[in-house]
């Protein structure tokens, strides 16, 4: 041991240069892996951003859209809509479908479905709950003619059409673009010019339910095939008043299955048109906002709480309103021509039961010019 400190003594800068040499190459061996490893941290990352098969209206979980008119254009194209230039290089093919729903006792039920149970009922001797149904679903099946879907562009010019589809027990409420020998497609190139395809669809403003609420919906899916497999998929509906339609605002769980199903949390869209004060009311014991969609909105340190001897929600609550006493309350400034969508989760509280919907109300008033021009 001593003849060994000896020589390392006597060879003290030797043995230096050597630590120092050995430390280099290992911070250089480190610094390489480093690199490689946010190289490739940065590939990765970019080549995520974006969603090159996408819609003006649908999304990968269902969602519900309000329409500003009488007929509306479905767009499926190749790029994500916020970001054109996130592509898709390669060729989409998918299957585009659109099927008339009606909602009834807060449930969307396929024509088709409505239109079966209609033809199973006794033709004589019906009974008065029988009676009933036959009245109801005879005249949805009358209403139907109203709703309708058509290709009006494509990428490559193929499959316009110039007459409406109907629907109708012949095509059992349901008219589809693509099948799995001849499907649809979309070309795999640059977005711009934007490359899409375009399917309108008519709904009636007119039926609406006993609420006033709309009756009928048209469900419009494109299931992606090859080049990007994804299916996106919404819910389209119209208001009655279209003076109403110009400045109004809601909310809705866009969740199909919420009424059967139990989820952990909920996936909650507002939309509209118009300018004004949304104000967004939930009871915080049964159900929680996606904190985060408060702070992008500035709402987090805005929230307050429906007072006992509030004007409209207090107890009493005013005609015609339920009680929100202890809900809480935050108010969001919106203007369509900005933004006219906002999505949200709603999480459950340990104590949560029964309907989320009746847990989450939106209440719009219309700015003073709005107010005065209508």
């Amino acid at each position: 041991m001593k003849q060994l400190l000896q020589k390392l003594k006597n060879n003290w800068i030797r043995v230096w240069l050597i630590v120092i040499a050995i430390a280099c190459f290992s911070f250089a061996g480190i610094a390489a892996y480093t690199e490689v490893s946010s190289v490739k941290r940065v590939v990765s990352t970019a080549a995520t951003v974006g969603d090159p098969f996408s819609s003006n209206c649908m999304k990968r979980q269902i969602v519900s859209y309000r329409m500003a008119g009488s007929v509306f254009s479905v767009s499926v194209c190749n790029f994500d809509q916020n970001y054109p230039e996130k592509y898709c290089s390669e060729e989409i093919t998918y299957i585009f479908t659109a099927k008339l729903q009606v909602k009834l006792n807060n449930q969307y039920i396929d024509m088709s479905t409505i239109q079966s149970e209609l033809d199973a009922l006794p033709a004589n001797n019906r009974t008065p709950e029988e009676e009933a149904k036959y009245t109801l679903y005879s005249g949805l099946v009358a209403k139907a003619v109203n709703y309708s879907v058509r290709k009006t562009s494509d990428d490559k010019g193929e499959g316009l059409e110039t007459n409406a589809n109907v629907f109708s027990s012949s095509n059992n409420y349901t008219v589809t673009y693509g099948t799995d020998g001849t499907y649809e497609k979309l070309k795999g190139t640059k977005a711009v010019p934007s490359v899409s395809d375009i399917f309108d669809v008519t709904i009636n403003s007119v039926d609406l339910d006993e609420n006033g609420d709309p009756q009928f919906f048209v469900y419009v899916q494109a299931e992606g095939k090859s080049g990007v497999v994804e299916t996106l998929s919404g819910r389209l509906y119209q208001t009655g008043d279209q003076s109403k339609a110009a400045a109004q605002w809601d909310g809705d769980i866009t969740d199909s299955a919420y009424i059967t199903r139990s989820y952990d949390f909920y996936n909650y869209v507002i939309t509209g048109s118009g300018a004004g004060t949304l104000d967004i009311y939930w009871d915080s014991t049964m159900i929680n906002i996606n904190k985060y969609f408060l702070i992008e909105n500035n709402l987090a340190n805005s929230i307050s709480t429906v007072a006992a001897n509030d004007p409209k929600f207090g107890d009493p609550p005013a005609e015609e309103c339920d009680s929100r006493v202890g809900w809480n309350k935050a108010s969001l400034a919106v203007d369509s021509k900005d933004i006219n969508r906002y999505e949200l989760q709603l999480y459950k509280t340990d104590s949560f039961t029964g309907d989320p919907s009746s847990y989450i109300k939106c209440d719009f008033n219309k700015t003073e010019s709005q107010s005065e021009g209508q």
